[in-house]
């Protein structure tokens, strides 16, 4: 089980708790999108939002996005 408090201190604060196993599958499948030898640092980030209880993974390249 992980659990984490992502966000800055205040109203941005989310706590996540969900299966390790779970975090490193989505995170294997959507890291796939992010650039590595980008100009752009912003482009080797994962970005993990919270949509109806669920937690969401994004990343892209600028050609590809994953979900």
């Amino acid at each position: 089980m992980y659990e984490s408090l992502l966000g800055t201190s205040g109203e941005g604060r989310v706590k996540v708790v969900c299966l390790q196993e779970n975090l490193a599958h989505g995170l294997g499948i959507v890291g796939r999108g992010v650039s590595t030898r980008g100009s752009l640092p912003i482009l080797g980030n994962v970005l993990l939002r919270t949509d109806s209880g669920r937690l969401r993974l994004t990343a892209t390249n600028l050609e590809v996005g994953i979900n």
